[in-house]
């Protein structure tokens, strides 16, 4: 990894976050991320000194700066392989976050510090939605995809909601190789970007009901994937986040 100081903040995301585990049950919490100015080059997390989020009523929360993301914390770097770069996601699991502004600061180890506002307005349609229409929900494909399946253009499909009770949202999905219980972000080997594809397209996502999964997929490979549905597909226009049921399925 490249050592980088004090790049600056280039996006930050701060929303509430729903999620449907399949061994878990409805969850809520909160979901923040921490992007860096592509400019800087590969940031590395050993330049970090620490990461916190200061929000209304006191709220305060840590970003690992020297932790991996995974489970069961997931909370801490993202050395992305897909996009060949480095940033920050960490799910709050112990309470919806309240209106108002977030502050995330980035302190490097050389003292500099870094900071990003929003504020965070949060409208409950769709996570009342989502969890209506959960059982509802279908995604393909699930078990076993036969040989006769042409594996160069897979495509990933789910219901979406705007077809259940006509509620809007972005959706993007995300599918990595090997079957486990969670997707392995820093390795996935498929992910719909709406979020930078918005910056040109600006319905980008919007009631999306399928994916062609890229580069090809292989023979004879397991896969975990899973969609999420946001109320917006610009970073910080973001206040929703719903990570629908994990996926999974094997080719032959």
């Amino acid at each position: 990894m490249t050592q980088r100081t004090a790049a600056e903040i280039h996006r930050i995301v701060v929303t509430n976050l729903f999620v449907d585990d399949r061994f878990l049950g409805w969850r809520r919490g909160g979901k923040f991320v921490v992007l860096f100015d592509p400019a800087a080059g590969k940031i590395n997390p050993q330049a970090i000194r620490s990461i916190t989020v200061q929000g209304p009523n006191h709220y305060a929360f840590e970003v690992r700066p020297h932790a991996k993301y995974r489970a069961p914390s997931f909370n801490g770097y993202v050395d992305d392989a897909l996009l060949d770069t480095c940033w920050y996601m960490a799910i709050e699991r112990s309470t919806l976050l309240a209106d108002g502004e977030y502050t995330i600061r980035v302190t490097w180890a050389d003292g500099t510090a870094k900071e990003r506002s929003r504020v965070l307005t949060f409208d409950p349609a769709l996570s009342r939605s989502a969890y209506a229409s959960r059982a509802r929900m279908h995604f393909e494909p699930t078990g076993l995809v036969h040989r006769n399946v042409d594996l160069s253009v897979t495509r990933l499909t789910w219901t979406t909601l705007k077809s259940l009770d006509g509620q809007d949202a972005f959706y993007s999905s995300r599918l990595s190789r090997g079957l486990s219980l969670y997707v392995d972000t820093p390795g996935l080997a498929h992910y719909d970007n709406i979020l930078e594809l918005s910056q040109t397209v600006p319905t980008a996502g919007l009631n999306i009901g399928q994916s062609t999964a890229s580069p090809p997929l292989q023979r004879l490979s397991g896969y975990t994937w899973f969609v999420e549905a946001l109320d917006g597909n610009e970073y910080e226009a973001i206040n929703t986040a719903v990570f629908f049921r994990h996926q999974w399925f094997a080719t032959l």
